[in-house]
Order: structure tokens, then C-alpha cells, then sequence
């Protein structure tokens, strides 16, 4: 997961240093995400994962022809009721979101900006619980989910100068979330003896919903 964090912030900062400013506009802010995502994983049901998070954000518009696109790395906590062996409990991890996107701002001025775009990224999160449960004969504890998805979607943005340099950003976009396997680890005690698992389920179909809000500043 740090290796993960880093990679995305190093990218974040290169595709800002590199961006040409005559022709565009380019904004770089941060503000605050949560994508809610439900998932169909295979023999446990549905799950519906929230997960606030900081956003770092990159916009580049240009004035002439109006392609744009954007990238923005969310870093922050993941909580879900849905874990299995937990009994509906609420359990609390961390989450990293990656996302770029390109297409085309209708509107492009020193004043507005309002932009369709398609997007592609990745989601990583991962829960840990130290409490045991008892699951049919079996007690069981020490677990640590891990998932990595995959999406592609929508995203619409919206840019509205406050001042000269500062601009408010607001942000919405649906992703379909392609691959979303899991690993689920987890210690098992049966017959006073201990066991550690590993399982690997999958996930039939996900998909998330995405509202974003931030400042940007504008160069």
C-alpha cells in the first residue's frame, strides 16, 4: 500500500510540472471525495463500502480546442458492515483511489469551466479485525481483507472562479468497477488447533458512485 501511495503522488506531481500553460487553462488543488461502492462477491452477498477520503486533483483544459482531462489521487478511510465473519459489525480500514480521465469542456473560460469526461482508475482498500467470532464450530480471528478494482466511467466537472488564482471544483462520476477480486486472510481455530487461511473470492459485478468538492488554484 505505501509503495501504491507513493507511485500515484510522484505521477500526480510530474503530469502537473509537464503541463503546457500558454494554451491551457491548469488547475491544481485538493479537497474531499467518497466514492460508495456496492459490490456483489461471490457467496457472501452484497456489500456496500464508504470511503471518505483526501483528494489531490489536477485539471488541464485547453482554451483553444477544449480536449481536457484530469488526474487525482484520494488517500483516506474505508468502513463497511458487510465483511464476512463479522456478524454486521462495522469495520474500519484504509482506502487509495487513483483516477485520469480525458474528454471535452463545453464551457472554457478564465471564469468557467464545465467538462464530460471519460475516466479510468483503480481502487485499493484493505480491512484488519483483531477481535474473534465464533462461525459455525469454528473461532475465528486475526482477519485482513485486501482488494484491488479496476473501473472505467463517467465523470462530469465543474470549475468556478472565486478570485483571480483561487476556483471552486466540484466533481461527479459512475464507475463500473470490471475486476474486483479480493484476498481474505484470517486465522481459524477448530479442535484446539489453529490454522492460517488464505481465500480468494470474487466479485460478480461493483460498481460507485463518486461526488468530489474541492479549491483549486489556478496558474
Amino acid at each position: 500500500m505505501k509503495k501504491l501511495i507513493a507511485f500515484l503522488i510522484t505521477a500526480f506531481l510530474t503530469v502537473t510540472i509537464f503541463a503546457e500553460s500558454e494554451k491551457t487553462l491548469i488547475f491544481d488543488g485538493i479537497g474531499v471525495t467518497m466514492p460508495i461502492i456496492h459490490q456483489k462477491i461471490t457467496k457472501d452477498g452484497s456489500r456496500n463500502v464508504f470511503t471518505p477520503m483526501v483528494d489531490f486533483n489536477t485539471v488541464v483544459v485547453n482554451k483553444e480546442s477544449g480536449f481536457t482531462w484530469q488526474f487525482d489521487i484520494g488517500v483516506g478511510y474505508a468502513t463497511t458492515k458487510d465483511i464476512p465473519f463479522y456478524d454486521k459489525e462495522r469495520q474500519h480500514g484504509t482506502c487509495v483511489d487513483f483516477e485520469m480521465g480525458f474528454g471535452y469542456s463545453f464551457i472554457r473560460n478564465d471564469d468557467t469551466v464545465l467538462s464530460l469526461l471519460g475516466a479510468f482508475g483503480l481502487t485499493a482498500f484493505s480491512f484488519k479485525g483483531d477481535k474473534s467470532y465464533d462461525y459455525n464450530d469454528m473461532k475465528l480471528s486475526d482477519s485482513e481483507v485486501f482488494g484491488l478494482n479496476w473501473n472505467l466511467g463517467l465523470e462530469g466537472i465543474f470549475i468556478k472562479s472565486l478570485t483571480e488564482k483561487l476556483a471552486f471544483f466540484g466533481a461527479l462520476s459512475a464507475r463500473w468497477i470490471w475486476t474486483g477480486d479480493e484476498e481474505a486472510k484470517y486465522s481459524k481455530e477448530q479442535d484446539d488447533i489453529t490454522y492460517s487461511v488464505s481465500v480468494t473470492r470474487e466479485a460478480e459485478y461493483a460498481f460507485a458512485v463518486v461526488p468530489k468538492l474541492g479549491l483549486l488554484w489556478k496558474f
